[in-house]
Protein backbone atom coordinates (compact mmCIF):
# COMPACT_ATOMS: atom_id res chain seq x y z
CA UNK A 1 0.00 0.00 0.00
CA UNK A 2 2.80 2.31 0.75
CA UNK A 3 4.43 2.01 -2.55
CA UNK A 4 1.26 2.32 -3.62
CA UNK A 5 0.67 5.69 -2.40
CA UNK A 6 4.54 6.33 -2.90
CA UNK A 7 3.89 5.57 -6.98
CA UNK A 8 0.66 7.83 -7.00
CA UNK A 9 2.51 10.82 -4.98
CA UNK A 10 5.11 10.50 -8.02
CA UNK A 11 2.58 10.31 -10.35
CA UNK A 12 0.81 13.48 -9.87
CA UNK A 13 3.85 15.31 -9.15
CA UNK A 14 5.12 14.61 -12.49
CA UNK A 15 1.90 15.76 -14.50
CA UNK A 16 1.56 18.74 -12.49
CA UNK A 17 5.43 19.66 -13.64
CA UNK A 18 4.85 19.13 -16.99
CA UNK A 19 1.33 21.27 -16.56
CA UNK A 20 2.99 23.77 -15.13
CA UNK A 21 5.46 24.54 -17.97
CA UNK A 22 5.24 28.10 -19.46
CA UNK A 23 3.88 28.28 -22.92
CA UNK A 24 6.09 29.13 -25.81
CA UNK A 25 3.16 31.05 -28.26
CA UNK A 26 4.30 31.42 -32.10
CA UNK A 27 3.05 33.30 -34.65
CA UNK A 28 4.09 33.11 -38.56
CA UNK A 29 3.43 35.96 -40.50
CA UNK A 30 4.10 36.30 -44.33
CA UNK A 31 3.07 33.62 -45.11
CA UNK A 32 1.94 33.89 -49.36
CA UNK A 33 0.45 30.23 -50.41
CA UNK A 34 -2.01 28.45 -48.26
CA UNK A 35 -0.51 24.95 -49.37
CA UNK A 36 1.91 22.77 -47.22
CA UNK A 37 3.18 22.78 -43.84
CA UNK A 38 4.93 24.49 -42.00
CA UNK A 39 8.39 22.71 -40.70
CA UNK A 40 9.77 23.71 -37.58
CA UNK A 41 12.93 23.01 -35.32
CA UNK A 42 13.21 24.18 -31.89
CA UNK A 43 16.81 23.86 -30.28
CA UNK A 44 17.76 24.14 -26.35
CA UNK A 45 21.69 24.53 -27.10
CA UNK A 46 24.23 26.15 -28.45
CA UNK A 47 25.96 22.90 -29.16
CA UNK A 48 23.22 20.90 -30.92
CA UNK A 49 21.70 23.86 -32.72
CA UNK A 50 21.39 23.56 -36.74
CA UNK A 51 22.44 19.71 -36.19
CA UNK A 52 19.54 18.21 -33.57
CA UNK A 53 16.33 19.92 -32.86
CA UNK A 54 15.08 19.51 -29.07
CA UNK A 55 11.62 19.50 -30.96
CA UNK A 56 10.10 19.09 -34.17
CA UNK A 57 6.80 20.13 -35.50
CA UNK A 58 4.77 20.32 -38.89
CA UNK A 59 1.83 22.66 -39.03
CA UNK A 60 -0.39 22.58 -41.88
CA UNK A 61 -0.56 25.77 -43.54
CA UNK A 62 -4.12 27.35 -44.53
CA UNK A 63 -3.83 31.29 -43.88
CA UNK A 64 -1.28 33.86 -44.24
CA UNK A 65 -1.03 33.75 -40.79
CA UNK A 66 0.08 30.77 -38.29
CA UNK A 67 -0.41 30.98 -34.68
CA UNK A 68 -0.14 27.86 -32.21
CA UNK A 69 1.71 27.01 -28.82
CA UNK A 70 4.28 25.03 -27.47
CA UNK A 71 3.56 23.68 -24.16
CA UNK A 72 6.55 21.31 -23.55
CA UNK A 73 9.42 23.56 -22.82
CA UNK A 74 10.91 24.29 -19.29
CA UNK A 75 12.55 27.44 -18.21
CA UNK A 76 15.83 28.00 -20.67
CA UNK A 77 17.55 29.30 -23.77
CA UNK A 78 15.97 28.32 -27.08
CA UNK A 79 15.92 29.04 -30.70
CA UNK A 80 13.67 28.38 -33.57
CA UNK A 81 14.49 27.71 -37.25
CA UNK A 82 11.60 27.08 -39.49
CA UNK A 83 10.90 26.43 -43.38
CA UNK A 84 7.49 26.74 -45.08
CA UNK A 85 7.48 22.95 -47.60
CA UNK A 86 5.58 24.23 -50.04
CA UNK A 87 5.56 21.05 -52.04
CA UNK A 88 5.55 18.97 -49.04
CA UNK A 89 8.57 17.22 -49.40
CA UNK A 90 9.77 17.69 -45.87
CA UNK A 91 13.47 19.11 -47.57
CA UNK A 92 13.76 23.03 -47.69
CA UNK A 93 14.76 23.49 -51.36
CA UNK A 94 17.97 25.33 -52.45
CA UNK A 95 19.72 26.54 -54.93
CA UNK A 96 23.19 25.47 -56.27
CA UNK A 97 24.69 27.34 -53.71
CA UNK A 98 22.28 26.32 -50.59
CA UNK A 99 20.23 29.69 -50.82
CA UNK A 100 16.65 29.00 -49.61
CA UNK A 101 14.21 28.81 -52.66
CA UNK A 102 11.49 28.10 -50.37
CA UNK A 103 10.47 31.07 -47.50
CA UNK A 104 12.50 30.43 -43.92
CA UNK A 105 12.17 32.38 -40.55
CA UNK A 106 13.90 32.40 -37.18
CA UNK A 107 13.29 33.57 -34.12
CA UNK A 108 14.58 37.18 -33.20
CA UNK A 109 14.13 37.53 -37.17
CA UNK A 110 18.12 36.10 -36.96
CA UNK A 111 19.03 37.02 -40.67
CA UNK A 112 22.86 36.97 -41.82
CA UNK A 113 23.96 37.95 -45.28
CA UNK A 114 26.02 34.48 -45.71
CA UNK A 115 24.84 31.23 -44.73
CA UNK A 116 22.95 30.42 -41.60
CA UNK A 117 22.10 32.47 -38.78
CA UNK A 118 24.42 31.51 -35.48
CA UNK A 119 22.85 30.70 -32.56
CA UNK A 120 23.52 34.53 -30.90
CA UNK A 121 21.43 36.20 -33.60
CA UNK A 122 18.12 33.48 -32.68
CA UNK A 123 18.42 32.71 -28.98
CA UNK A 124 15.84 33.98 -26.83
CA UNK A 125 15.38 33.08 -23.09
CA UNK A 126 12.05 31.04 -22.27
CA UNK A 127 10.77 32.44 -19.32
CA UNK A 128 8.29 30.96 -16.47
CA UNK A 129 5.82 33.69 -17.06
CA UNK A 130 5.58 32.44 -20.95
CA UNK A 131 7.42 33.55 -24.17
CA UNK A 132 5.68 35.44 -27.35
CA UNK A 133 7.37 35.17 -30.54
CA UNK A 134 6.33 36.90 -34.31
CA UNK A 135 8.66 35.38 -37.40
CA UNK A 136 8.13 36.91 -40.55
CA UNK A 137 8.97 34.93 -42.94
CA UNK A 138 11.40 35.80 -45.29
Amino acid sequence: MRNSVFALFMLVSVASYAASNPSLDITITGVKEQTGSLRIAIFNSKETFQKEPHITLAIPVDSDTIEFSVEELAVGEFAVMLFHDIDSNEKMKTNLVGMPREPWGASLEGTTIFGPPKWKDVMFEHTDTGTSLTIELQ
